[in-house]
């Protein structure tokens, strides 16, 4: 989960609001703000009364300029994005050559004996 920002019941000016969706965990709050993208989401709040739970989105968020929430108890997280995922490099273990090598055939012996008894 991304880190808290600012103080409990407290949530970011309405100038940079994206969008709210009523209804949801804050698991699923901090998955939303992730779809939206690192230069969209950058901060959300999540508001978690007993009765009503939201996700409000926004795209910043000054400490100056957050106000207390009327809706409580409520808490804004800073949207952390991890972009360092390694990803699997292939490496080439053949050298090409400039001249092709004849492959050898290999020419199998067949022997039978046969007897016959009489």
């Amino acid at each position: 989960r991304s880190p808290e920002f600012g103080p409990a019941n407290h949530t970011c000016s309405d100038v940079y609001n994206i969008h709210q969706e009523n209804g949801i965990s804050l698991p699923a709050c901090d998955n939303l703000c992730l779809s939206y993208g690192s230069n969209t989401c950058r901060f959300y709040t999540f508001f978690n009364k007993p009765t009503f739970t939201a996700c409000r989105l926004f795209s910043g968020c000054e400490l100056s300029t957050m106000f207390q929430t009327v809706t409580r108890p409520s808490q804004t997280y800073q949207a952390v994005f991890f972009t360092d995922t390694p990803t699997a490099t292939p490496v080439s273990t053949l050298t090409p050559t400039s001249t092709s090598t004849p492959m050898t055939t290999l020419t199998p012996e067949i022997s039978c004996t046969l007897s016959s008894t009489s």
